[in-house]
């Protein structure tokens, strides 16, 4: 999600879309289904969104 959030501020993924992303919860969903737990980053919605 980190880099996403820098991809977003570069312009290089639609904003928008992002935003969605992280308010709609799905990549919590995805990281359950795809994911070990120690590859699943811990962080908060409001700092990424405001980047």
């Amino acid at each position: 999600m980190k880099i996403m959030s820098f991809m977003k501020k570069d312009q290089h993924i639609d904003p928008d879309l992002f935003d969605l992303l992280l308010r709609s919860g799905v990549y919590r969903d995805y990281a359950a289904r795809f994911m070990r737990p120690e590859q699943i980053d811990a962080w908060t919605f409001l700092p990424m969104s405001a980047r």
